[in-house]
C-alpha cells in the first residue's frame, strides 16, 4: 500500500517535469533561432543554459520513472 502511494506521488512529480521539459523545450528552440539571427550577444548564453537546463530535466524525468518501475513490482 506504502509503495503504491509512494508510486502515485512520484507519477504527479513525473508529470509535472514531463510539463516543465516541454516548456523549456520550446525555449530551448526558441532562443537557438535568436542566437542564429544574432540578436543581442548573450541570447547565446541563455540558449546554452536552456539546453543544459533541459538535459537536467530530462534526467530528472528518466530517474523518476525507473524509481516508479521499481516501486511497482
Amino acid at each position: 500500500m506504502a509503495n503504491q502511494l509512494k508510486a502515485e506521488q512520484l507519477k504527479k512529480q513525473r508529470d509535472k517535469i514531463t510539463r516543465q521539459i516541454a516548456i523549456w523545450l520550446v525555449l530551448t528552440i526558441v532562443m537557438g533561432g535568436l542566437t542564429f539571427m544574432n540578436l543581442l550577444p548573450f541570447i547565446k548564453w541563455v540558449a546554452i543554459f536552456c539546453a543544459i537546463y533541459t538535459m537536467v530535466m530530462i534526467g530528472t524525468w528518466l530517474g523518476l520513472t525507473r524509481t516508479i518501475k521499481k516501486n511497482l513490482k
